[in-house]
């Protein structure tokens, strides 16, 4: 199964999820391939340096972690996809009707509801409470799929 995880720049919240779920599912029987991207990025922009410090954390090393910008062939090769936001997730589906039905928020596909608020700019606090945010979504993720 291939799963992405899409924000906005990609430096932050998904390669957050990508990190830790791609741990997560190192346990589980099946084959995935974990992936992230962001709708609004610069390819080739690093891993903010706060988000990593809550991936080696769990023993994972994103340091080397370019940005990826969505396409048509990232949504295309996703069997399901999570955005972040509500917004980002509407942006998803206009750019890409064909693939609505797999592109889904993660704070509704796991019953957390709303969305993962973007702590760019915040400090280690504030990226504590996102990637707790997030690791509590995946570990109700890791048992719906």
């Amino acid at each position: 199964m291939n799963i992405l995880f899409v924000c906005t720049a990609n430096t932050c919240r998904s390669p957050m999820a990508h990190g830790l779920f791609e741990k997560m599912v190192n346990n589980k029987e099946g084959i995935y391939s974990i992936n992230s991207a962001g709708i609004f990025t610069h390819s080739g922009d690093k891993i903010n340096d706060m988000a990593c410090i809550q991936l080696e954390k769990h023993g994972i090393n994103f340091a080397g972690r370019k940005s990826v910008q969505v396409t048509k062939e990232i949504i295309d090769i996703a069997d399901i996809i999570f955005s972040m936001t509500s917004n980002q997730r509407r942006y998803l589906i206009q750019s890409f009707p064909d693939s609505a039905d797999k592109i889904h928020l993660l704070g509704d596909y796991t019953n957390r509801g709303d969305d993962v608020i973007d702590p760019y700019g915040a400090n280690l606090k504030a990226y504590d409470e996102c990637a707790d945010n997030i690791e509590e979504m995946l570990n109700i993720l890791i048992d719906i799929i």
